[in-house]
C-alpha cells in the first residue's frame, strides 16, 4: 500500500544492489501470489454487496446510482488529493495520518469498483448480451484511447506488473506522458 512504509523503499535502496533485486523479485512474486488474489476477492465482495444494498431488485436504477458514485468520487478524489497531501503526513500527524489514509483507501476502492460496475450492469442491461454491439463499443473505446494517447494505460496481469514507486499516499498516479503545472 502507497504510504504505508513511510519512506522505507529510499532506505532499502540505499543497500547492495543484489539485496535490492532480491528484494524487487520479492516484492513482484508477493504481489503477484498473494495481493493480485485478495484484490481480485475485493473487488467479487464488494460488487456482490452492492448488488445487495443498492436497488437489489432494479438493475438499472443500481446500475445509474454505481455509475454516479464511481465517476463522482473519482471526481472528489482526483479534487481533494492536494488537499490531502497537505495536511495529513506521515512525518506530521502519524496517528491521524494512518487513520484517514485508511478510510481513504477503502472509500477510493469502493468508488473504483463502482465505477466498473454501474457501466457493466447498464451494458448488460442495455444490450443485453449482443456481442456485435459489445464488440463495436470495446473496439469504439480502445480507438478513443488510442487517440488520446492513453491506450497504455489499460495493461494489467499477468501481461504487466507494477508496484507502486510514489511517495506521497494521496497521488494518484498515472501513465500519462505529460506535466502538469499550476498556472494561475
Amino acid at each position: 500500500m502507497r504510504g504505508s512504509t513511510a519512506g522505507i523503499t529510499t532506505t532499502l535502496k540505499e543497500g547492495s544492489s543484489a539485496h535490492y533485486l532480491f528484494l524487487c523479485i520479492l516484492d513482484s512474486v508477493f504481489s503477484a501470489v498473494v495481493v493480485a488474489p485478495a484484490v481480485v476477492g475485493y473487488w467479487r465482495s464488494v460488487w456482490g454487496l452492492m448488488a445487495i444494498y443498492v436497488y437489489p431488485d432494479d438493475s438499472v436504477m443500481s446500475g445509474i446510482v454505481s455509475t454516479v458514485v464511481g465517476v463522482a468520487g473519482h471526481i472528489l478524489f482526483a479534487l481533494t488529493q492536494k488537499f490531502f497531501e497537505k495536511y495529513l503526513h506521515p512525518d506530521k500527524k502519524r496517528i491521524l495520518f494512518y487513520i484517514c489514509s485508511r478510510i481513504y483507501t477503502t472509500c477510493f476502492a469502493i468508488v473504483c469498483v463502482n465505477g466498473w460496475r454501474g457501466p457493466w450492469l447498464l451494458l448488460d442491461y442495455y444490450f443485453n448480451y449482443d456481442l456485435t454491439i459489445l464488440a463495436s463499443l470495446a473496439g469504439i473505446g480502445v480507438i478513443v484511447l488510442g487517440l488520446m494517447r492513453t491506450l497504455r494505460n489499460v495493461s494489467a496481469p499477468p501481461l504487466a506488473l507494477v508496484t507502486d514507486h510514489v511517495k506521497d499516499y494521496f497521488t494518484v498516479p498515472t501513465m500519462f506522458r505529460i506535466k502538469v503545472s499550476n498556472r494561475q
